[in-house]
């Protein structure tokens, strides 16, 4: 388990599509079907996940 924190806590917040480029279920909103992929990856990542503090806490966690 410290070895997958430590991996989130060297993660970088701003750059969100490795993390999500295997997805296949990012459609949640009404009109997300026509946006591009990264777009999508990006607004799925800002409304459904919360990358920064996922990032400090397991920086504290491993610290």
């Amino acid at each position: 388990m410290l070895t997958a924190l430590g991996r989130i806590a060297e993660l970088d917040a701003t750059n969100v599509e490795p993390l999500l480029k295997d997805v296949k279920n990012l459609i949640r909103e009404k009109w997300d079907w026509a946006l591009p992929n990264s777009l999508l990856i990006k607004s799925f990542a800002s409304s459904q996940l919360d990358i920064p503090n996922a990032i400090a806490l397991a920086k504290t966690l491993t610290a």
